[in-house]
């Protein structure tokens, strides 16, 4: 007589079911996760440039600051920082600052770029009125753009 072994069997674990639970909760996971509009202010980023003693004799660079803070507009130009002219942070002031603005441009015609140094407590409704007279002269119907490129600074 002979004794047959039974072979043991082979007890697998069955992964489907943990399957459907898992895409259940990515299903729930992206339907309870918030979304948000993410709005971006193009700035380009400062450009560097190894400048001679010769040009730089010949040719001062205007270096254009505009700081902003909640109450006030400074605007500043020159290497040394030299303060042209202080405005209200209000649309009379705005208004004045494209003034000074439009005889700076007049005065340096090839400079593009404006540096802009918010305080840290300044608001973004606050900036954006300011980066739009920076860049363009809207006065008496007509546009003429002043300074199109915009880099921010830290302050």
């Amino acid at each position: 007589m002979i004794i047959r072994r039974k072979t043991p069997k082979i007890t697998r674990l069955n992964l489907i079911p943990i399957l459907d639970a898992i895409f259940i909760f990515i299903f729930f996971l992206l339907m309870s996760a918030q979304f948000l509009d993410i709005y971006e202010i193009h700035a380009n980023t400062p450009a560097t440039k190894q400048i001679t003693e010769k040009e730089e004799q010949e040719k001062k660079p205007l270096n254009l600051k505009v700081l902003i803070s909640s109450e006030e507009l400074i605007l500043k130009t020159g290497l040394n920082s030299i303060t042209v002219a202080t405005f209200d942070n209000n649309k009379e002031g705005l208004a004045g600052l494209t003034a000074k603005l439009v005889e700076l441009k007049a005065s340096h015609p090839n400079e593009k770029t404006a540096i802009i140094v918010p305080n840290n407590t300044v608001k973004y409704k606050k900036i954006i009125p300011v980066i739009d007279h920076v860049k363009l002269n809207k006065t008496n119907g007509k546009e003429s753009e002043l300074f199109k490129l915009i880099v921010f600074e830290s302050n």
